[in-house]
Protein backbone atom coordinates (compact mmCIF):
# COMPACT_ATOMS: atom_id res chain seq x y z
CA UNK A 1 0.00 0.00 0.00
CA UNK A 2 1.58 3.26 -1.16
CA UNK A 3 0.69 6.27 1.00
CA UNK A 4 1.25 9.90 0.07
CA UNK A 5 1.46 11.89 3.32
CA UNK A 6 1.36 15.71 3.14
CA UNK A 7 2.28 17.42 6.40
CA UNK A 8 1.69 21.09 7.22
CA UNK A 9 4.75 23.33 7.35
CA UNK A 10 3.26 25.48 10.14
CA UNK A 11 5.41 24.69 13.18
CA UNK A 12 6.50 21.15 14.05
CA UNK A 13 3.39 19.94 15.87
CA UNK A 14 1.94 18.48 12.69
CA UNK A 15 4.97 16.62 11.38
CA UNK A 16 5.99 15.21 14.78
CA UNK A 17 2.59 13.58 15.17
CA UNK A 18 2.41 12.60 11.50
CA UNK A 19 5.59 10.53 11.60
CA UNK A 20 4.06 8.47 14.43
CA UNK A 21 0.88 7.79 12.47
CA UNK A 22 3.11 7.03 9.48
CA UNK A 23 5.02 4.43 11.51
CA UNK A 24 1.76 2.77 12.52
CA UNK A 25 0.66 2.62 8.88
CA UNK A 26 4.08 1.24 7.89
CA UNK A 27 3.71 -1.43 10.56
CA UNK A 28 0.55 -2.44 8.73
CA UNK A 29 2.37 -2.77 5.40
CA UNK A 30 2.31 0.78 3.99
CA UNK A 31 5.19 2.51 2.22
CA UNK A 32 5.10 6.27 2.67
CA UNK A 33 6.23 9.21 0.54
CA UNK A 34 6.21 12.59 2.29
CA UNK A 35 5.51 16.09 1.03
CA UNK A 36 6.15 19.17 3.17
CA UNK A 37 8.30 22.30 3.25
CA UNK A 38 10.23 24.59 5.57
CA UNK A 39 11.20 23.33 9.02
CA UNK A 40 8.86 20.32 8.72
CA UNK A 41 10.66 19.15 5.58
CA UNK A 42 14.03 19.60 7.32
CA UNK A 43 12.72 17.45 10.19
CA UNK A 44 11.66 14.68 7.80
CA UNK A 45 15.05 14.73 6.10
CA UNK A 46 16.82 14.62 9.45
CA UNK A 47 14.91 11.43 10.22
CA UNK A 48 15.79 9.90 6.85
CA UNK A 49 12.19 9.76 5.62
CA UNK A 50 11.45 9.45 1.90
CA UNK A 51 10.35 12.85 0.58
CA UNK A 52 8.95 13.64 -2.86
CA UNK A 53 11.12 15.95 -5.02
CA UNK A 54 8.20 18.38 -5.37
CA UNK A 55 8.74 19.33 -1.70
CA UNK A 56 11.84 21.29 -2.73
CA UNK A 57 9.69 23.61 -4.84
CA UNK A 58 7.10 24.40 -2.19
CA UNK A 59 7.08 27.55 -0.08
CA UNK A 60 6.69 27.32 3.69
CA UNK A 61 3.25 28.31 4.88
CA UNK A 62 4.74 28.47 8.37
CA UNK A 63 7.06 31.29 7.27
CA UNK A 64 4.07 33.14 5.79
CA UNK A 65 2.06 32.81 9.00
CA UNK A 66 5.00 34.05 11.08
CA UNK A 67 4.78 37.36 9.21
CA UNK A 68 1.33 37.79 10.77
CA UNK A 69 2.81 37.62 14.28
CA UNK A 70 3.73 41.11 15.46
CA UNK A 71 4.39 42.16 19.03
CA UNK A 72 3.18 38.85 20.44
CA UNK A 73 -0.17 38.82 18.65
CA UNK A 74 -1.58 37.65 15.32
CA UNK A 75 -2.22 40.71 13.16
CA UNK A 76 -3.52 39.94 9.69
CA UNK A 77 -2.42 43.08 7.88
CA UNK A 78 -2.30 43.36 4.05
CA UNK A 79 1.35 42.27 3.88
CA UNK A 80 0.88 39.06 5.87
CA UNK A 81 -2.42 38.26 4.16
CA UNK A 82 -0.78 38.61 0.76
CA UNK A 83 2.13 36.40 1.85
CA UNK A 84 -0.27 33.66 3.00
CA UNK A 85 -2.30 33.98 -0.22
CA UNK A 86 0.83 33.93 -2.40
CA UNK A 87 2.20 30.85 -0.63
CA UNK A 88 -1.04 28.89 -0.94
CA UNK A 89 -1.44 29.90 -4.60
CA UNK A 90 2.16 28.96 -5.44
CA UNK A 91 1.97 25.60 -3.68
CA UNK A 92 -1.42 24.79 -5.21
CA UNK A 93 0.00 25.44 -8.68
CA UNK A 94 3.03 23.25 -7.99
CA UNK A 95 0.79 20.44 -6.73
CA UNK A 96 -1.65 20.65 -9.66
CA UNK A 97 0.43 18.15 -11.66
CA UNK A 98 0.35 15.64 -8.82
CA UNK A 99 -1.88 12.67 -9.68
CA UNK A 100 -3.43 11.62 -6.39
CA UNK A 101 -4.84 8.47 -7.97
CA UNK A 102 -1.28 7.12 -8.27
CA UNK A 103 -1.47 6.41 -4.54
CA UNK A 104 -3.52 3.93 -2.56
CA UNK A 105 -3.97 6.44 0.27
CA UNK A 106 -3.53 10.22 0.48
CA UNK A 107 -3.28 11.80 3.94
CA UNK A 108 -3.17 15.57 4.41
CA UNK A 109 -2.54 17.07 7.85
CA UNK A 110 -3.89 20.64 7.58
CA UNK A 111 -2.36 20.82 4.11
CA UNK A 112 -4.73 23.51 2.90
CA UNK A 113 -3.16 23.74 -0.55
CA UNK A 114 -4.64 20.33 -1.38
CA UNK A 115 -8.06 20.62 0.22
CA UNK A 116 -9.91 21.59 -2.98
CA UNK A 117 -8.63 18.46 -4.76
CA UNK A 118 -10.77 15.35 -4.67
CA UNK A 119 -9.27 12.00 -3.77
CA UNK A 120 -11.29 8.79 -3.59
CA UNK A 121 -8.92 7.56 -0.87
CA UNK A 122 -8.11 10.90 0.75
CA UNK A 123 -7.98 11.55 4.50
CA UNK A 124 -7.73 15.01 6.07
CA UNK A 125 -6.41 15.52 9.62
CA UNK A 126 -6.90 18.68 11.69
CA UNK A 127 -6.72 19.76 15.32
CA UNK A 128 -9.52 22.29 14.86
CA UNK A 129 -12.89 22.15 13.14
CA UNK A 130 -13.52 25.83 12.30
CA UNK A 131 -11.43 28.96 11.82
CA UNK A 132 -12.02 31.57 14.52
CA UNK A 133 -10.65 34.93 15.54
CA UNK A 134 -11.44 38.37 16.93
CA UNK A 135 -10.72 40.79 14.13
CA UNK A 136 -12.25 43.74 12.32
CA UNK A 137 -15.41 43.28 10.17
CA UNK A 138 -13.42 42.78 6.96
CA UNK A 139 -11.27 40.01 8.43
CA UNK A 140 -14.31 38.46 10.11
CA UNK A 141 -15.92 38.14 6.69
CA UNK A 142 -12.74 36.51 5.38
CA UNK A 143 -12.90 33.98 8.22
CA UNK A 144 -16.54 33.23 7.37
CA UNK A 145 -15.52 32.63 3.75
CA UNK A 146 -12.65 30.41 4.87
CA UNK A 147 -15.05 28.30 6.94
CA UNK A 148 -17.43 28.00 3.99
CA UNK A 149 -14.49 26.86 1.85
CA UNK A 150 -13.49 24.36 4.55
CA UNK A 151 -16.96 22.85 4.89
CA UNK A 152 -17.49 22.67 1.14
CA UNK A 153 -14.19 20.93 0.41
CA UNK A 154 -14.18 18.58 3.39
CA UNK A 155 -16.88 16.68 1.48
CA UNK A 156 -14.07 15.55 -0.83
CA UNK A 157 -12.20 13.93 2.06
CA UNK A 158 -12.69 11.67 5.06
CA UNK A 159 -11.74 13.93 7.94
CA UNK A 160 -10.38 13.26 11.42
CA UNK A 161 -10.27 15.75 14.29
CA UNK A 162 -7.30 15.14 16.63
CA UNK A 163 -7.33 18.32 18.74
CA UNK A 164 -6.62 18.46 22.46
CA UNK A 165 -10.17 19.46 23.33
CA UNK A 166 -12.84 16.77 22.65
CA UNK A 167 -15.32 17.97 20.03
CA UNK A 168 -18.19 16.44 18.12
CA UNK A 169 -18.59 17.62 14.53
CA UNK A 170 -20.54 16.10 11.61
CA UNK A 171 -17.60 16.57 9.23
CA UNK A 172 -14.99 14.86 11.43
CA UNK A 173 -14.42 11.55 13.16
CA UNK A 174 -12.86 11.85 16.61
CA UNK A 175 -10.98 9.11 18.48
CA UNK A 176 -8.49 11.15 20.51
CA UNK A 177 -5.03 12.55 19.89
CA UNK A 178 -2.02 11.43 17.85
CA UNK A 179 0.80 11.21 20.36
CA UNK A 180 4.27 12.30 19.30
CA UNK A 181 7.22 9.92 19.68
CA UNK A 182 8.34 11.92 22.71
CA UNK A 183 4.90 11.60 24.32
CA UNK A 184 4.92 7.85 23.72
CA UNK A 185 8.43 7.60 25.10
CA UNK A 186 7.31 9.59 28.14
CA UNK A 187 4.49 7.10 28.74
CA UNK A 188 6.95 4.25 28.54
CA UNK A 189 9.81 5.68 30.61
CA UNK A 190 7.98 8.05 32.95
CA UNK A 191 9.26 11.29 34.47
CA UNK A 192 12.36 12.04 36.47
CA UNK A 193 13.28 15.25 38.31
CA UNK A 194 16.22 17.41 39.27
CA UNK A 195 16.84 18.82 35.82
CA UNK A 196 15.93 22.38 36.80
CA UNK A 197 14.16 24.83 34.52
CA UNK A 198 13.76 24.28 30.78
CA UNK A 199 13.05 26.96 28.18
CA UNK A 200 11.97 25.21 24.96
CA UNK A 201 10.68 27.07 21.89
CA UNK A 202 11.45 24.81 18.98
CA UNK A 203 8.79 24.71 16.27
CA UNK A 204 8.81 28.31 15.02
CA UNK A 205 10.63 31.60 15.46
CA UNK A 206 7.48 33.05 17.04
CA UNK A 207 8.65 32.70 20.64
CA UNK A 208 12.26 33.82 20.28
CA UNK A 209 11.83 37.15 22.07
CA UNK A 210 10.07 35.41 24.96
CA UNK A 211 12.81 32.78 25.12
CA UNK A 212 15.53 35.46 25.24
CA UNK A 213 13.71 37.29 28.02
CA UNK A 214 13.24 34.09 30.02
CA UNK A 215 16.94 33.28 29.78
CA UNK A 216 17.73 36.74 31.16
CA UNK A 217 15.32 36.19 34.07
CA UNK A 218 16.48 32.60 34.68
CA UNK A 219 20.14 32.39 33.61
CA UNK A 220 20.46 28.89 35.08
CA UNK A 221 17.70 27.50 32.83
CA UNK A 222 18.42 25.04 30.03
CA UNK A 223 17.61 26.37 26.57
CA UNK A 224 16.31 24.36 23.62
CA UNK A 225 15.69 26.42 20.48
CA UNK A 226 17.28 25.62 17.11
CA UNK A 227 16.83 29.26 16.07
CA UNK A 228 18.87 30.50 19.06
CA UNK A 229 21.38 27.70 19.65
CA UNK A 230 21.83 26.79 15.95
CA UNK A 231 21.48 23.11 16.77
CA UNK A 232 18.56 20.72 16.73
CA UNK A 233 17.67 18.73 19.84
CA UNK A 234 14.32 17.19 20.58
CA UNK A 235 13.38 18.00 24.18
CA UNK A 236 12.62 14.42 25.22
CA UNK A 237 15.27 13.76 27.89
CA UNK A 238 15.44 17.36 29.08
CA UNK A 239 11.65 17.47 29.41
CA UNK A 240 11.55 14.20 31.36
CA UNK A 241 13.97 15.50 34.00
CA UNK A 242 12.86 19.14 34.14
CA UNK A 243 11.23 20.65 37.22
CA UNK A 244 9.60 23.61 35.45
CA UNK A 245 9.06 24.17 31.72
CA UNK A 246 8.60 27.46 29.87
CA UNK A 247 7.14 26.93 26.41
CA UNK A 248 4.45 27.87 23.91
CA UNK A 249 1.09 26.14 23.61
CA UNK A 250 1.93 23.86 20.72
CA UNK A 251 0.24 20.50 20.25
CA UNK A 252 3.15 18.13 20.77
CA UNK A 253 4.78 19.87 23.72
CA UNK A 254 1.52 20.09 25.67
CA UNK A 255 0.88 16.37 25.13
CA UNK A 256 4.33 15.62 26.52
CA UNK A 257 3.87 17.98 29.48
CA UNK A 258 0.57 16.30 30.35
CA UNK A 259 1.90 12.76 30.07
CA UNK A 260 4.91 13.60 32.26
CA UNK A 261 2.86 15.79 34.63
CA UNK A 262 5.42 18.57 34.40
CA UNK A 263 4.78 22.02 35.83
CA UNK A 264 4.78 24.68 33.14
CA UNK A 265 4.42 28.37 32.40
CA UNK A 266 2.92 28.71 28.95
CA UNK A 267 2.87 31.51 26.40
CA UNK A 268 0.65 31.95 23.35
CA UNK A 269 0.19 34.57 20.61
CA UNK A 270 -2.92 36.64 21.19
CA UNK A 271 -5.55 36.01 18.48
CA UNK A 272 -4.05 32.61 17.63
CA UNK A 273 -7.22 30.66 18.32
CA UNK A 274 -5.54 27.25 18.34
CA UNK A 275 -2.94 28.16 20.94
CA UNK A 276 -5.49 30.16 22.93
CA UNK A 277 -7.72 27.08 23.11
CA UNK A 278 -4.77 24.91 24.12
CA UNK A 279 -3.75 27.40 26.80
CA UNK A 280 -7.28 27.44 28.25
CA UNK A 281 -7.06 23.68 28.90
CA UNK A 282 -4.11 24.24 31.27
CA UNK A 283 -4.42 27.81 32.56
CA UNK A 284 -6.75 27.20 35.52
CA UNK A 285 -5.16 23.93 36.64
CA UNK A 286 -2.72 23.44 39.50
CA UNK A 287 0.90 23.62 38.40
CA UNK A 288 0.26 25.74 35.30
CA UNK A 289 -0.02 29.36 34.19
CA UNK A 290 -0.67 30.71 30.70
CA UNK A 291 -0.02 34.22 29.38
CA UNK A 292 -0.45 36.03 26.05
CA UNK A 293 2.96 36.77 24.56
CA UNK A 294 2.23 40.50 24.60
CA UNK A 295 1.57 40.39 28.38
CA UNK A 296 4.78 38.97 29.79
CA UNK A 297 4.35 38.90 33.60
CA UNK A 298 6.58 41.42 35.35
CA UNK A 299 6.72 39.15 38.40
CA UNK A 300 7.70 36.04 36.43
CA UNK A 301 10.22 34.97 39.09
CA UNK A 302 7.58 34.95 41.85
CA UNK A 303 5.09 33.25 39.49
CA UNK A 304 7.64 30.51 38.88
CA UNK A 305 8.12 30.02 42.64
CA UNK A 306 4.35 29.67 43.17
CA UNK A 307 4.02 27.15 40.33
CA UNK A 308 6.89 25.12 41.78
CA UNK A 309 4.98 24.82 45.06
CA UNK A 310 1.89 23.34 43.36
CA UNK A 311 1.13 19.74 42.45
CA UNK A 312 0.67 19.55 38.66
CA UNK A 313 -2.81 18.50 37.55
CA UNK A 314 -2.74 18.37 33.73
CA UNK A 315 -5.70 17.44 31.53
CA UNK A 316 -5.93 13.84 30.33
CA UNK A 317 -5.35 12.88 26.71
CA UNK A 318 -5.86 9.64 24.77
CA UNK A 319 -3.31 8.18 22.36
CA UNK A 320 -5.61 7.17 19.50
CA UNK A 321 -2.84 6.70 16.92
CA UNK A 322 -3.31 2.93 16.56
CA UNK A 323 -7.08 3.25 16.34
CA UNK A 324 -6.77 5.97 13.73
CA UNK A 325 -4.34 3.94 11.61
CA UNK A 326 -6.61 0.90 11.79
CA UNK A 327 -9.63 3.02 10.80
CA UNK A 328 -7.82 4.46 7.78
CA UNK A 329 -6.80 0.96 6.58
CA UNK A 330 -10.28 -0.47 7.06
CA UNK A 331 -11.98 2.41 5.22
CA UNK A 332 -9.58 2.06 2.30
CA UNK A 333 -10.21 -1.67 2.06
CA UNK A 334 -13.94 -1.14 2.32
Amino acid sequence: MHVLYLSSSVGLGHVTRDVVLGKELARRGASITWISSGAALAYLKLRGEKTAPISERLLSLGDAFELALKGGRVSLDPVSLYSIYRTIKHNSAELSSLNLEDYDVVIADEFWELLSRRSERGFFISDFTRFRGRFNPFLSRLIERANSYLMQNLKNWRAYYVGLRPESDPYFRYFGQIFTENARKALELGATSGGGKLVTFGGTRAGLNIAKRLIREFPDANLLSPYLTRSWHEPSEQLRSSDLVFTMCGYGTLLELAVLKKRAILFYPRNDFEQEDNAALFASRSGYRAYPMDSFPKDIVSVAKKVMDEDPDPPSFVDATNELAADIISRVRA
